[in-house]
């Protein structure tokens, strides 16, 4: 609207000496009208009471692109986290939760820390555009902390070739990201009294780790667990027993079509430099000859089939392959004695990368 607005009104006089006519201009109004005025007043109430609608609803837009922001921050992070499960793990675990000085206390790791697995997992959430200052907090003035949680011991019973064999018990954890609005200092919720850590969230326990959610103001949750890791390495220990046992028994049917028809010898082979002969089958597992470590330095059997000691004589998470040669759980056919059978045992609970027990409630096995 102009800032002024003038009327001008020319009036026509006949000029009475001469003839002519006599112009005369007069100004007959400047400034605004109260008409007009009014009709500013009610554009400048309706505009701004368009804008106060619009306030609040580019609050919630602001809010929304922070909490879709930190949550997108916290998928990356958990990303990271799986992928240092798979290569600096030995056993596939999930970092530990860090807390430290300067009011961090549950982060995601330690921002700080110059340790060759600190290191590691740092390079990871770069590598997945983690920008180190917002790695434990939100990169705001106040720093707002991220917390992690982490639920170890839990487990999965799967059966060996996932959908037959006998059963081994899967350990894995599950860690829970999320972004609180407790800054890192001067907060009374950092960390909570009730909980011990930041926020208003509850601890993550095996209890409700079915319906875990976060507790407003805390925001942006991001599961990370290490059972499909688990599964995954489980997949590969079942290849790699089919693997050794496939081989033998080619190995076992060479032999054998090489040698006489009337030669009932046992063909199964053993370690060079060592011999586990003579044991009893009733208290070795049924097993007359074995277990022999088949990842040991002095057992070559591995060799002898053509197969790397480096990747089947264990399980990914370490843990023994153990092979007998002479299996007889019955006892009944003496040393040797057709017909030939041989196994090759595990430790139930794989993914602890321990060593069989020789106990048949705590190990598996298949036979050939």
């Amino acid at each position: 609207m102009p800032a002024q607005i003038a009327l001008v009104f020319f009036t026509v006089y006949p000029k009475a000496k001469h003839g002519g006519f006599l112009l005369m201009v007069r100004n007959r109004q400047s400034g605004f009208t109260i008409i007009e005025l009014l009709i500013s007043v009610i554009i400048i109430g309706i505009l701004a009471s368009v804008m106060a609608a619009l306030f609040p609803m580019l609050g919630a837009l602001s809010q929304m692109e922070y909490q879709t922001r930190q949550k997108s921050i916290n998928a990356s992070i958990a990303t990271a986290m799986e992928t240092w499960a798979a290569t600096q793990s030995p056993l596939g675990q999930l970092p530990a939760p860090y807390s430290g000085s300067g009011g961090v206390i549950s982060a995601p790791v330690n921002v700080a820390s110059t340790t060759s697995a600190d290191l590691s997992l740092l390079d990871n959430m770069r590598r997945n555009r983690v920008d180190p200052a917002v790695m434990d907090n939100d990169g705001s003035p106040g720093e707002n902390v991220r917390v992690y949680q982490r639920l170890t011991g839990l487990t999965e019973t799967s059966p060996l070739f996932r959908s037959t064999g006998p059963a081994a018990t899967l350990t894995y954890q599950l860690g829970v990201i999320y972004m609180t609005s407790c800054t890192r200092s001067g907060s009374t919720c950092n960390p909570n009294p009730s909980l011990s850590i930041p926020g208003a969230s509850p601890v993550l326990t095996a209890a409700n780790r079915g319906t875990w959610t976060t507790t407003d103001p805390d925001t942006g949750a991001i599961f990370v667990s290490t059972l499909s890791l688990q599964r995954n390495r489980l997949d590969i220990t079942a290849e790699r027993m089919r693997r050794i046992q496939s081989e033998l028994l080619r190995y076992f049917n060479l032999m054998r079509l090489s040698a006489s028809p009337a030669d009932h010898t046992n063909f199964y082979p053993g370690a060079s430099a060592l011999t586990l002969a003579g044991a009893n089958p009733a208290s070795n597992m049924g097993c007359r000859d074995g277990w022999y470590n088949l990842g040991a330095a002095n057992v070559d059997v591995l060799a002898k089939i053509a197969l790397p000691q480096a990747e089947y004589g264990t399980t990914p998470w370490g843990g023994s392959i153990q092979y007998c040669r002479d299996y007889d759980p019955l006892g009944t056919n003496g040393p040797n004695a057709e017909p030939h059978y041989g196994a090759i045992r595990i430790n139930k609970s794989v993914s602890t990368g321990s060593a069989p027990t020789g106990s048949a409630a705590n190990d598996i096995w298949i036979t050939f």
